[in-house]
């Protein structure tokens, strides 16, 4: 799985404390299993296997301003 973190400095606008960062987490929205109990051997029938799937891609942005 890859993610990207991007931040720009906003120094050049006159904000020396200021910048814009940008989150992007499963940038190439990659399915994948999280996590899953139980084993091969393990029947449908007779026991629970429960399976997490992971997370999709998400997008975040944040306005840093610092005074």
């Amino acid at each position: 799985m890859v993610d990207l973190d991007l931040r720009y400095s906003l120094a050049s606008l006159g904000m020396e404390k200021g910048a814009i960062q940008l989150n992007v987490s499963n940038l190439f929205d990659k399915f994948y299993v999280g996590s899953f109990s139980g084993g091969l051997d393990t029947l449908a029938s007779s026991s629970s296997a429960f399976v997490n799937f992971g997370s999709p891609r998400a997008i975040s942005a944040s306005l840093i301003i610092g005074f």
